[in-house]
């Protein structure tokens, strides 16, 4: 197995919320494996443990490239990958590559926030952001320097007038 060719990250388009779910995407090089599966769990949980084969979803002339959906409860997760190769398994986490089931290094994805629902009344609104401070007729400034976080005090009641 070419091992500098098996690529993931906990995040980017590696590792993302789809739905309900958290889609994760691995890199290995072309016929490569034979199969994959991810081990993810609560990282507060020991005993959610589940597994799910990771799919190949899609090839280019140098890479294979497998995808798999995670589904927690609990909306985190820290995962790692089990390879199977030609010549035998590999574990696959974030501190790297082992032979024997690391305790310590997996990947992880800290909170999956659910999508927001829509809220039919947005379809036709017009939303204006308004900042009071540049409402106000400009100050008669001293002539030194303007300092780094100067403001122009205005006020609702100059959005008024």
């Amino acid at each position: 197995m070419l091992l500098e060719a098996v690529h993931h990250e906990s995040g980017g388009r590696w590792a993302y919320p789809e739905g309900e779910g958290i889609c994760l995407l691995l890199r290995a090089a072309k016929g490569d494996l034979a199969r994959s599966w991810v081990f993810f769990r609560d990282p507060y949980d020991k005993e959610s443990e589940r597994t799910a084969p990771m799919l190949k979803w899609g090839e280019d002339d140098l890479f294979d490239y497998f995808t798999g959906t995670i589904h927690l409860p609990t909306r985190r997760c820290q995962y790692l990958f089990l390879l199977e190769g030609r010549d035998g398994r590999i574990w696959f986490n974030e501190a790297g590559f082992h032979q024997e089931r690391p305790h310590w290094g997996d990947f992880r994805f800290p909170y999956h926030y659910p999508p927001e629902s829509h809220r039919d009344w947005l379809d036709d609104a017009v939303v204006y952001q308004v900042i009071p401070d540049r409402f106000n007729p400009a100050p008669d400034f001293p002539s030194e320097k303007a300092k780094r976080h100067a403001r122009a005090m205005g006020s609702l009641a100059r959005i008024v007038d």
